[in-house]
């Protein structure tokens, strides 16, 4: 396969950016392999900066994002509240940034749909009314950092620490990070399957079932099943699955 030679000119801009790229995510390559990841990096780094410059927004769909939004429908600006609804969106570079979308397709996503069966249950209900939307990032530190699950597919154990993270912090003031790879480890009895999915209702069985889970500190995430021995501590943690939007639901 030929490639542009960009390897062979000091300037290219995307050559620049490549090794400091390089240097950031701590990557090494043959010098067979050199030559390709610096093409599909340009290639990506170049859709990047083309995004970026054209300025690109999205807009919200269903409820309006701002409070009081249905009111001023009735009778407000409308363009202008649709004008307040469209939000930049802007893209980067990251630690795939060396891929085409093939190889993270084939290497990371799933090839089949799991089977999403928590979404149909007994619902704990409230009264209301509720807001439109909420952005727990602006009420406190409600919200855990972005953690990377690597090439394991332990989704589900992230869906549910971030849930049961967010919870506590709400109830108590405390921002917990909790233990992913116990679930992937130790969740397995509860239909779940380590690295090959599972989901959040069950794994919240497993939590309950086992009176609590360990912090990311004392037990951190491998992204593989490691089956290392380790006990599962209780902690005395109960939940309940709650509708989006409703806030005021959550007990602990």
């Amino acid at each position: 396969m030929l490639y542009e030679d960009l390897s062979s000119d000091p300037e290219k801009p995307e050559k620049f950016h490549f090794k400091s790229w390089m240097t950031q995510h701590q990557k090494t390559y043959s010098s067979v392999e050199y030559n390709y990841r610096l093409h599909t990096f340009a290639n990506n780094w170049r859709k990047i900066q083309a995004h970026n410059q054209r300025n690109h927004t999205f807009k919200s769909t269903g409820e309006p994002l701002f409070p009081q939004a249905s009111e001023r429908r009735k009778g407000g600006n409308i363009a202008d509240l649709e004008r307040k609804q469209l939000l930049a969106l802007a893209v980067g570079l990251n630690q795939f940034s060396d891929m085409s979308f093939a190889e993270i397709k084939r290497k990371y996503l799933w090839s089949e749909p799991q089977n999403c069966s928590a979404t149909k249950s007994n619902y704990l209900r409230g009264t209301g009314p509720y807001p439109s939307s909420m952005d727990w990032r602006k009420k406190g530190n409600f919200v855990s950092a972005v953690k990377n699950q690597g090439s394991c597919g332990s989704c589900w154990t992230f869906s549910t620490t971030g849930a049961l993270e967010s919870a506590v912090a709400i109830a108590t003031g405390k921002m917990l990070s909790l233990a992913e790879q116990q679930l992937v480890d130790c969740a397995q009895n509860f239909n779940n399957h380590g690295c090959q999915g599972g989901l959040p209702s069950q794994a919240f069985e497993y939590i309950l079932y086992n009176k609590g889970i360990m912090g990311e500190d004392t037990y951190p995430y491998r992204g593989r099943v490691t089956m290392g021995g380790r006990s599962c501590v209780p902690s005395h943690l109960r939940f309940t699955l709650i509708p989006p939007l409703h806030p005021a639901a959550i007990q602990i």
